[in-house]
């Protein structure tokens, strides 16, 4: 057994939120289902019910029909932000991991919270381990009691098995998979691994990240914004189907934009069309679009891809919450936060163009070798 300290009470005025947008959704033409979660409070044991009497599998009974051009004008959304930097297959904290040691990771638990992160992903790699993953979540649980804990490696397999012995040791919730793949062939991920963890995380009454990271095949964006949706749409749908009353995270594939700019615009389309998809959180990465690049050019992607993701209709980024300038971006694009510089106005326009899905404005110098690697042509 592991040894934990007693959890201290959660605070109200950091309850994990559950989003909601001033604009009313409609459900995707190809779905016609009422992806219906129940509230995450954030409190630890204890789970809500469907909003307005609907069961998990209620089917929804509106006609199909699509967003009217210009319906998302004025879109705005409340974020869920998601810390990255726990990742354990990186120095030093796959050294605090393997010794044990839990004191660096809390350290770094607590400096994200600092920073504003809602909640955090226990990211242990492709490889990662269920028994270090439930260890991770162990350690730190009494510093973050109240917040989400995304477990997040490759294998369904690993992350059933995780929430497993997370079950056993008592780990309080809540927690979150991350991620169910989906979008692939069939063979293209083990059916019974991907029943397995639908099991476990309907058992731990757990959130759900669905990633349709298959329907590329591996590789490059291959795939149309389109056939992205309808594979993250079929994935929740299983979920619901199998009696998860949780929220459910729909993965829009955010790319590099330096290796891959089709694919890093991609994930802005999917963003958008998601909107149309009734009681799922829409989650983007927010790190993954300055992956490659040179260290001050990676920032400016990210604070440019940030306001970008948060115009499109992300409900939910993953990101480094440690960058001021990022976690800014994200507040202006959505209006929490007026603008204070020529950079952040700019930013705004940008999230409201990307919401429109209109031509991008011209930008500052400053940000323009950004928004040039990711948005073609600049207006």
């Amino acid at each position: 057994m592991w040894e934990r300290a007693a959890p201290s009470a959660p605070s109200r005025a950091r309850r994990a939120p559950f989003h909601r947008e001033r604009e009313g959704r409609s459900p995707l033409a190809s779905s016609c289902f009422f992806l219906s979660p129940s509230r995450w409070s954030g409190r630890g044991p204890g789970g809500g019910s469907p909003p307005h009497g609907h069961t998990a599998r209620a089917r929804c009974l509106e006609a199909k029909r699509t967003l009217a051009p210009g319906a998302c004008a004025g879109y705005r959304t409340l974020v869920l932000l998601i810390g990255q930097s726990l990742e354990f297959h990186r120095e030093p904290l796959a050294a605090a991991l393997r010794a044990r040691d839990a004191a660096p990771i809390i350290a770094r638990a607590e400096t994200q919270l600092a920073a504003g992160a809602d909640a955090l992903d226990l990211n242990a790699g492709v490889g990662g381990a269920a028994i270090d993953l439930a260890w991770i979540a162990e350690a730190i649980r009494p510093a973050t009691y109240g917040r989400p804990l995304f477990l997040d490696t490759a294998s369904p397999a690993t992350i059933a098995l995780a929430f497993e012995l997370c079950e056993r040791e008592g780990v309080p919730r809540p927690l979150a998979a991350n991620a169910l793949p989906v979008g692939g062939p069939p063979g293209s991920v083990d059916d019974d691994a991907v029943a397995g963890l639908l099991r476990a995380v309907v058992r731990a009454r757990a959130a759900l990240v669905v990633s349709p990271r298959l329907v590329d095949g591996g590789g490059e964006a291959a795939a149309s914004a389109q056939a992205v949706v309808d594979a993250a749409v079929a994935g929740a749908i299983r979920a619901r189907e199998a009696g998860l009353n949780e929220p459910l995270y729909l993965d829009a594939l955010t790319y590099p934009a330096l290796i891959d700019p089709d694919g890093c615009r991609r994930s802005l389309a999917v963003l958008r069309l998601l909107r149309a998809v009734p009681n799922v959180e829409r989650l983007a990465a927010v790190g993954n679009a300055g992956a490659a690049a040179p260290a001050a050019l990676a920032a400016a992607l990210r604070v440019v891809y940030a306001a970008a993701a948060t115009g499109a209709g992300a409900t939910a980024l993953l990101l480094p919450v440690e960058e001021p300038a990022v976690v800014r971006a994200v507040r202006v694009a959505g209006h929490a936060l007026p603008p204070a510089t020529a950079e952040e106005r700019w930013l705004l326009e940008l999230a409201d163009a990307v919401a429109r899905d209109a031509p991008t404005p011209k930008p500052p110098l400053t940000l323009m070798e950004a928004a040039r690697a990711i948005f073609v042509p600049l207006g």
